[in-house]
């Protein structure tokens, strides 16, 4: 239908049960007790319709009512939402028992599916083919409609839920990148560690790196043909370097962290320290490959720094009380500050 409730086009030539068309085009019902045909005036043909408008919107009332009803146990998703990375990857791999990997395998066949993961990927899908189902529904339905405001309702709170789902599996993904990244990395001082609540994963990516010939040094540009291939993960509060085979090179927290741009090249000086110090040279694939990187390294690098400042006001701030506090003491009892 071009929309749900529209008006005399769901109607279609039947009038009621009880009454059929002539071939004149005139209404007519059939009398129980006479048999005679009687002719339906304009005022019974409005309200007859109306009657089947409503009687139509009730039915289609009635599946925007089950969304409504069962749209708070959707949330039931989140706990598979968060498992889900972990899952796949784990079965994305080598099974350790035969039992479970032949078990599988037969399911996939009488499922005619490609794999395990084509069928796992389901639940996460399924939460937003509702809200698309709802707001195709939405789009066509009349102004007048019934239940239009109730459909309203039950979009938003499906929105909503759509909205923690996602939030889920952003989460999830994260702590597994976290995690991986925590377990595969060689070499990375005892004293630093990647699997923090606070730090959000946001780009990884392989890009030429050229170091200085110490730290704020320089560059010597005949030796880009020597730069070395190293795995650049930005997160919102450190960048870690690491090879491609995952050994530690270097980490930066974003605060101590400064980028600028080469005139005409597709490069980046990287400085850390105050003063800062050169550290090397970052080569990109193009202009608008570094523009791309900027456009997502530099506000996260503002923000770490920002947020660096204020727990140091904050620091600073206790600091103070608590000088403060040792002061009066020390004045009551009469103690010599040490």
């Amino acid at each position: 239908r071009a929309s749900i409730g529209s008006p005399r086009a769901q109607i279609s030539s039947s009038i009621s049960p009880r009454g059929r068309t002539s071939s004149g085009g005139t209404d007519v019902s059939n009398d129980p007790e006479t048999g005679a045909g009687q002719r339906l005036s304009a005022e019974q043909r409005i309200a007859l319709d109306a009657q089947m408008v409503r009687d139509q919107q009730q039915v289609e009332g009635s599946v925007i009512d089950l969304f409504q009803e069962y749209s708070d146990h959707f949330k039931m998703y989140f706990k598979y939402v968060q498992n889900y990375p972990k899952l796949s990857m784990d079965l994305a791999g080598d099974v350790s028992s035969r039992t479970l990997s032949k078990f599988i395998a037969d399911q996939c066949r009488r499922l005619r599916t490609h794999g395990i993961l084509s069928l796992l990927i389901l639940p996460i899908q399924r939460i937003p083919r509702y809200l698309l189902l709802l707001e195709s529904l939405h789009k066509s339905t009349p102004e007048l409609h019934l239940y239009l405001r109730t459909l309203e309702k039950t979009l938003q709170k499906l929105l909503e839920v759509t909205k923690q789902i996602d939030e889920c599996q952003r989460q999830s993904n994260n702590s597994l990148k976290l995690f991986n990244l925590q377990k595969n990395i060689q070499g990375a001082p005892t004293d630093f560690t990647i699997l923090l609540p606070s730090r959000d994963f946001i780009r990884q990516e392989t890009l030429l790196f050229l170091a200085a010939d110490s730290l704020g040094g320089k560059i010597d540009e005949t030796k880009w043909a020597d730069a070395e291939s190293l795995i650049f993960v930005l997160f919102n509060d450190v960048l870690i370097i690491v090879t491609n085979k995952t050994e530690y090179k270097k980490h930066f927290m974003l605060h101590d962290v400064a980028i600028y741009e080469s005139k005409g090249k597709a490069e980046w000086g990287l400085y850390t320290g105050s003063p800062e110090l050169l550290y090397g040279r970052v080569a990109f694939k193009s202009k608008a490959h570094r523009r791309h990187w900027a456009k997502i390294t530099f506000p996260v690098i503002e923000k770490a720094k920002a947020t660096h400042l204020a727990q140091a006001r904050v620091n600073r701030s206790k600091d103070t009380k608590v000088k403060s506090v040792v002061d009066h003491v020390n004045v009551f009892m009469r103690v010599r500050p040490f």
